[in-house]
């Protein structure tokens, strides 16, 4: 018992040591690499995010919708003078809504419907905001006005967007261990066996994708304000919602930690080859990290520490 004690004092101080270190990170680091961290947290946040969907099974590619909705609605709000926390919160509250409406439809769909679904999705939104350039202002783009226009510096948001990130995965690691996430558990291993012994399968994957579209949303809307203008082809890119996936996949599924892993190193990588290679190796990346995984790696990066059986449990 003093062993499992001193282990378990002995995580939770290397814990608040890492947070450390990446709170002192910008006071010692040049803005450039800076941005480069602000890009890949953002990133990593979504496929924590994502994953809690994904703890029920099942594969949403659609996840950009989420992310350019908030993105909007953030730049909308801020266009007409709200302040940047409030347009955060928002950003994630019309998300979540928006998921919930279509979620209660596409939860019914299954396997690669669902997936397929989702893509169709987000193809949809992005159509729309084309459409809608009254309020979007279209395939130009939407840029914060610069009466409106506060400069923050880098340190300000990367001290936020890390903030957001630990509560994003706090909040992972909490449904995990409450009745949603014994539920989600369930109806991944057998969907039909969880609703046979009472389990309101949409009830808890409805709650579940509309947490996840809400984080989603906030970090899109963080994604809008940080750089203070978007257009539809970057915040509705497939890139967001297959490296979701992709991160979530490599990291491992079903657990908070292997998403949190998966993420930084895949987007870090990404962000690395975007400034210094070519934007177009992302979507190669993705891809490679989930043929490989899936091939060689089944269980995710986790695995290798944990062992395959933490495949399904959380970290």
């Amino acid at each position: 018992m003093k062993i499992v004690n001193l282990n378990s004092k002995i995580r939770r101080a290397f814990l608040w040591l890492v947070l450390l270190v990446l709170y002192l990170i910008p006071l010692k680091t040049k803005e450039y690499i800076l941005s480069i961290f602000i890009s890949s947290l953002i990133y990593t946040g979504v496929a924590v995010a994502w994953d809690i969907i994904g703890l029920s099974g099942k594969t949403s590619f659609g996840h950009a919708a989420f992310f350019g909705i908030g993105a909007y609605t953030s730049m909308i709000l801020s266009a007409n003078g709200v302040n940047l926390l409030l347009a955060l919160i928002v950003g994630g509250l019309v998300s979540a809504f928006f998921a919930l409406i279509v979620g209660i439809p596409f939860l019914r769909l299954r396997g690669p419907y669902f997936a397929i679904g989702t893509l169709g999705l987000a193809n949809i939104v992005y159509i729309l905001t084309l459409v809608l350039n009254k309020w979007t202002r279209g395939a130009a783009g939407f840029a914060l006005p610069k009466s409106v226009f506060i400069s923050r510096g880098f340190f300000f948001y990367y001290t936020l967007i890390l903030t957001i990130v630990i509560l994003v995965t706090l909040i992972h690691y909490w449904i995990c261990h409450t009745k949603l996430g014994i539920a989600l558990k369930a109806i991944h291993d057998d969907e039909d066996a969880a609703s046979s012994v009472g389990v309101n399968t949409i009830f808890y994957e409805l709650g579940a994708f509309g947490i996840s579209a809400f984080l989603t949303g906030i970090l899109g809307a963080f994604y809008a304000l940080y750089l203070t203008y978007i257009s539809p082809s970057n915040v509705f890119s497939s890139s967001i919602s297959i490296g979701a996936v992709a991160m979530a996949v490599f990291g491992g599924v079903g657990t908070t930690i292997g998403p949190l892993i998966g993420g930084m190193f895949l987007s870090l990588l990404s962000e690395i080859l975007r400034n210094y290679v070519s934007s177009n190796f992302s979507l190669l990346l993705y891809g490679i990290a989930i043929v490989g995984t899936m091939l060689f790696l089944p269980g995710g990066l986790i695995s290798i520490t944990f062992g395959r059986t933490s495949k399904r449990k959380n970290q």
